[in-house]
């Protein structure tokens, strides 16, 4: 494999040496490659860092000394990380010699109309930089009629450049130039489907495919350009390269280069599963916003469920030891690390401050959020931790954590959608928050299974029947039909029972009713639930979870209390009863 930062030769190349620059996978800038031979020196993506270009003029600089010659740099794509940085002063990576830019026409399009959303210049804060770029590459004139040209670049510099479109797979059609300068030649291909200018370039036995391999990954699919059937045509065309042109490597824009089996077995589960991806949003700046203040609000709720996980987990360990249950009360004392806990919540907590102060975008705080709910995740897989903080809280917190990885990526959140009788799922929800495990006789049954019995011990010395004194009471004048998924409908109502109990209610009323097309359950718990009347993290989220299931929710003032009004909408026939 390539060694990074060395010069070697490059593989099926003869007189070529590569210099790969591959950078820690981020998306603040993309990897970049510079080749020298006798007769030109060609980088493909410079990046978008101020140091990653001051290497590239370094490493230019050491070859320069051997004898002058042009550059050539190629983009793979318009997008801001792979070139931003490089376009605004091209000629910086080589002062003494001519530098010469190329993009495909699509790309050239973008940045001359400064198109910030194909770009991503709006997602990442930056000024589109002027449009230094000499060299058109795969226009839609070459590919329809499969032009032959020469570009006369300056005097006495000059490229021919030859186009051909042939089959590849089934229907699919590729189209390839070469390039032929002073005996040295290149060959791109068009790949569009992560964005419109997408191309990929075979130097060698290397083929250098950019981000196209990353289009079907979440935050990844739905950024604007990005379209589906493209995606799946150039992933299909890029294994027929692998296959068909001896491929040894191919080499993308961010993270290692792979060698060609492995970039094959890569593409083929690609291709499989992007006929499953639906995008339901592009990701342009505006879903971008909205997924930060979605990362923050998920942020302060896990924090606060996890805040009172501990405190459950503490009372187990202190009770455990005073029934010398020594061995027990350690394993759970590692089940949830505090020290740990604080440390991800203070990272999370930095980059929100950095981001407050610019610097930090607001697409790296979503990715980075997405990789801190993923720790949390892992940590709540811990054996045992279900009979201390309850199943119900580590599936919520489960379907939270898989929400905002799903919403924030453009796609559709997951139902189980089914219909039910609206009595029913409020009665469910009323038997659960009354349970008193503590008057459950079923411990006598585990005295004889040490494990069985610490386990059932276990649970009762983490329940906290909060809702033992609070009386409810549920009026409903007609069965009434709900289609929608009963497991979210129930956590919507449990989360605001839970803001009303946490308030002080000791009453809760429910009533359900149906008219102008909706089903309404209302909820009244004898007080006004602040936390829903405020903008607040409770209320965006409890709004999130509704959309979701096509419901909403008013306030509706009666004397002294504030009454929840849930609307969930109405079957339009009748329809026979599924229990869940």
């Amino acid at each position: 494999m390539l060694k990074n930062e060395t010069w070697q030769l490059v593989p099926g190349k003869e007189n070529t040496l590569l210099y790969p620059i591959i950078k820690k996978t981020n998306i603040t800038t993309s990897n970049s490659f510079i080749f020298q031979s006798p007769k030109v020196i060609m980088i493909i993506d410079p990046g978008d860092l101020p140091e990653q270009i001051a290497d590239i003029r370094r490493v230019i600089g050491e070859v320069l000394k051997e004898g002058g010659r042009p550059v050539f740099a190629y983009l793979t794509h318009c997008h801001v990380d792979h070139c931003f940085e490089f376009l605004h002063n091209p000629s910086g990576i080589a002062p003494e010699e001519i530098v010469f830019v190329a993009i495909q026409e699509k790309g050239f399009d973008a940045i001359g109309r400064k198109d910030r959303e194909l770009t991503g210049a709006g997602r990442y804060r930056k000024a589109i930089p002027d449009p230094n770029i000499d060299i058109c590459l795969l226009s839609a004139e070459d590919r329809r009629f499969d032009i032959t040209k020469r570009y006369m670049l300056t005097e006495g510099i000059q490229m021919d450049m030859t186009t051909k479109t042939f089959a590849t797979y089934g229907e699919n059609t590729l189209s390839r130039q070469d390039f032929l300068f002073n005996g040295d030649m290149i060959s791109v291909y068009y790949t569009p489907g992560h964005s419109p200018d997408s191309i990929s370039f075979q130097v060698g036995d290397i083929l250098f495919v950019g981000d196209l391999m990353f289009a079907a990954d979440p935050f990844i699919a739905g950024l604007p350009g990005w379209c589906k059937s493209s995606v799946t045509s150039s992933a299909q065309n890029l294994l027929w390269l692998i296959e068909n042109e001896k491929i040894a490597m191919v080499a993308q824009g961010h993270g290692e280069v792979i060698p060609s089996e492995k970039a094959k077995e890569y593409l083929k589960k690609m291709i499989d599963r992007l006929p499953g991806i639906i995008v339901r949003k592009e990701l342009d700046l505006p879903a971008i916003l909205a997924s930060s203040e979605y990362a923050v609000d998920l942020s302060r709720e896990v924090i606060d469920i996890v805040s009172v996980m501990t405190e459950s987990l503490s009372r187990v360990v202190y009770y455990l030891y005073i029934l010398e249950e020594s061995e027990e009360a350690s394993k759970y004392e590692e089940v949830l690390d505090s020290e740990k806990l604080n440390r991800l919540f203070s990272a999370f907590n930095a980059m929100i401050d950095e981001m407050h102060s610019g610097k930090l975008i607001e697409v790296g705080l979503v990715l980075r959020s997405a990789i801190l709910f993923n720790k949390i995740r892992e940590m709540l897989k811990a054996e045992g931790l279900e009979s201390v903080v309850g199943q119900a809280l580590l599936t919520r917190l489960e379907r939270s954590f898989d929400d905002f990885i799903v919403s924030s990526s453009g796609r559709e959140i997951k139902q189980n959608v089914m219909r039910f009788e609206a009595r029913a799922l409020i009665h469910h929800i009323i038997d659960a928050l009354k349970e008193d495990i503590h008057a459950d006789p079923s411990i006598l049954e585990t005295l004889e299974d040490d494990h069985l019995f610490i386990t059932s011990l276990t649970r009762r010395i983490a329940f906290k029947p909060v809702s033992k004194y609070v009386k409810f009471s549920l009026t409903c004048e007609k069965d009434v039909l709900i289609e929608s998924d009963w497991n979210r409908l129930s956590e919507i109502i449990d989360i605001m029972v839970e803001l009303m109990i946490d308030e002080g209610s000791k009453e809760i009323a429910f009533s359900i009713s149906e008219g102008e097309g909706a089903i309404h359950i209302t909820i009244d718990g004898g007080l006004t639930p602040k936390l829903l009347a405020d903008d607040c993290y409770q209320k965006r989220s409890l709004i999130r979870r509704l959309r979701w299931i096509n419901g909403s929710f008013n306030l509706r003032n009666q004397e002294d209390s504030t009454i929840i009004d849930l609307e969930i909408p109405s079957l339009t026939q009748e329809m026979s009863m599924q229990a869940p």
